[in-house]
């Protein structure tokens, strides 16, 4: 071997593969990734070299890294309290729990509340839970008020509204308001 002859460069690996699947998946979704996989593949001449699939991955991360994020089960700004949030037509009304400590602080939680008494909370997972935690973003007050006007009852210290509040269509206390904007 010449001392002027460039070493090959190594073939993406394995992992690497895997990994750029992987953020493919997040940054535009499960149906595109493996034809953006593809696409990748095709623009290296069909056999990516470990240089180029870490500058793709790099690429990826920044892709990632400057999305919004969709408000999740770890992301609201909104305080803990009970929220009622109209749903394909009907109102759902659901208490958001966040612990701040343990294993699941940080994390939100929703819980549905039943309007009769002999039924369960259930909670709110997935996709439903994403979709109401970003009504709940929208407008907290609203939501929390729209829980008053329904119960009857203060969003956040559950104390009994008295009738001059839901004429006044607050639906939360005043020692309350300060939680949400209003």
């Amino acid at each position: 071997m010449s001392e002027n002859a460039a070493p090959t460069p190594s073939p993406m690996s394995q992992k690497q593969e895997d990994f750029l699947l992987l953020l493919e998946r997040r940054v535009w979704g499960s149906r595109e990734a493996p034809q953006r996989l593809a696409e990748f593949r095709q623009s290296c001449g069909g056999s990516p070299t470990t240089a180029q699939a870490s500058a793709e991955i790099k690429k990826l991360q920044g892709l990632e890294a400057s999305r919004p994020k969709p408000a999740g089960r770890r992301r609201t700004d909104a305080p803990e309290g009970c929220y009622g949030v109209y749903k394909d037509g009907s109102i759902v009304l659901v208490k958001l729990s966040k612990p701040t400590e343990g294993k699941w602080a940080g994390y939100n939680f929703l819980t549905t509340v039943p309007i009769i008494p002999e039924q369960e909370p259930e909670p709110v997972r997935g996709e439903e839970a994403r979709l109401i935690l970003e009504e709940i973003q929208a407008e907290p007050s609203a939501s929390a008020t729209e829980f008053g006007r329904i119960t009857r009852h203060c969003p956040f210290c559950r104390r009994k509204l008295s009738v001059a509040y839901l004429q006044a269509g607050v639906g939360i206390h005043s020692e309350c308001r300060a939680k949400v904007e209003l």
